[in-house]
């Protein structure tokens, strides 16, 4: 059965068998939907694995033109390029 420590908007961010230092202290069942729901995430859509893939990608890319000084790929072949990787 674990402390639980929550975000600003009231959702279970981490859990703990010890009681919190510094938060309120607040204890759930471990069959508790919040903690079933923490402790078990759902897996990102594939377009929510693509977009965070693409923002990950942007930066290297932003990096990779200042390095070399030209413009290697556009936004748009970059995001096709991430989405004929995805299984």
């Amino acid at each position: 059965m674990p402390y639980v420590f929550r975000d600003a908007g009231g959702k279970v961010k981490g859990t703990s068998r010890h009681p919190p230092a510094n938060a309120p202290e607040e204890f759930l069942r471990d069959d508790a939907p919040e903690v079933i729901a923490y402790r078990n995430p759902t897996p990102p859509t594939r377009e929510e694995a693509a977009e965070a893939e693409i923002r990950g990608s942007r930066v290297l890319l932003a990096m990779m033109r200042f390095a070399r000084g030209d413009d290697a790929l556009t936004e748009q072949q970059l995001v096709d390029a991430v989405k004929t990787r995805l299984p």
